[in-house]
């Protein structure tokens, strides 16, 4: 992977959501932990880069993140745990869209 490659999904909307709703899944230097992810979610570190790479995950993987946090709600103020509609726009486009009425 190329820095330029890594700087395009590192400035992405998919990885600058997960940075906000997963706030103690990100370094001190400002960077999301992958491996850290990876194991909390049960999903390898690969799943995940992919994720980022095309900016698209899952309803189901979305469901796991929703899940983590909470259960695990991160001690910041203002904090809001995120809902699975959050991730709407993050969805494949053929996947057929939840009903969350």
């Amino acid at each position: 992977m190329t820095e330029n490659t890594r700087r395009a999904w590192a400035q992405g909307p998919l990885y600058l959501m997960l940075c906000k709703v997963l706030p103690e899944h990100v370094t001190s230097s400002g960077v999301l932990d992958i491996r850290r992810l990876s194991n909390d979610l049960r999903r390898s570190h690969e799943a995940i880069y992919k994720w980022l790479r095309t900016g698209h995950i899952t309803s189901e993987n979305a469901s796991r993140i929703v899940n983590l946090m909470t259960r695990n709600p991160p001690q910041v103020k203002g904090y809001r745990v995120p809902e699975l509609t959050d991730f709407l726009d993050f969805f494949p486009k053929e996947t057929v869209r939840p009903d969350f009425d």
